[in-house]
């Protein structure tokens, strides 16, 4: 527990945080999700941020990525629950996959592209290829 605490929460220091109480009952919403949120404004960093009074070592559980507090912070609390976890887990796994699988489409594609190019070349200028001819046809390659 730190010595000068705001609240007596545990978490926070008069000086830096400053607690919120909004009109629109965000942070009403924010501790039906877990009832140990506290929504706070940082005055050192000018953002908002979401604490957890009974998380050890740090309370900070996220700092609002949007402009101002509004139902897309709750959602956002309430879509990454611990109780979430596997589902969002699971999601981060295949958006990789699919991300993977396209690079390795792109390369394959694009070592394909470049040996058909280096090939046409080559039958070209009669077998022979310089370093220059290979950065040229890279350089097109990439340009489309």
């Amino acid at each position: 527990m730190l010595s000068n605490c705001f609240y007596d929460c545990g978490f926070c220091f008069k000086d830096e945080y400053e607690k919120c109480f909004d009109v629109f009952g965000i942070d009403e919403r924010i501790k039906k999700i877990n009832p140990f949120y506290e929504l706070l404004f940082n005055r050192i960093t000018k953002q908002f941020e979401i604490h957890n009074t009974v998380q050890p070592v740090s309370s900070l559980v996220c700092v609002c990525p949007f402009d101002g507090v509004d139902e897309r912070l709750v959602e956002l609390l309430f879509k990454t629950r611990r109780e979430n976890f596997d589902k969002i887990f699971t999601q981060i796994e295949n958006d990789n996959f699919a991300k993977q699988t396209k690079n390795i489409e792109k390369m394959k594609n694009f070592a394909e592209n470049y040996t058909k190019e280096a090939l046409t070349l080559a039958e070209k200028k009669g077998g022979s290829l310089s370093k220059t001819d290979f950065l040229d046809i890279e350089k097109s390659l990439k340009e489309n």
